[in-house]
């Protein structure tokens, strides 16, 4: 779980380095990942990454 832990933080500082310029525009960029555990042992878990795009018009 550490691992997990410090792969999302090292995903996540550049969008808090970031988010002030975010707010300054109406088209905003940024990215998301879903973790999802295999249930079975031995099993692969999975990363998705999910681009996020927000306009407000």
């Amino acid at each position: 779980m550490n691992q997990f832990k410090f792969k999302t933080l090292v995903a996540l500082l550049p969008c808090y380095l970031l988010a002030t310029h975010a707010n300054a525009a109406p088209l905003s960029i940024g990215a998301s990942v879903i973790y999802a555990e295999s249930p079975y042992r031995g099993g692969q878990d999975r990363y998705i990454p999910l681009p996020v795009i927000n306009y407000e018009g």
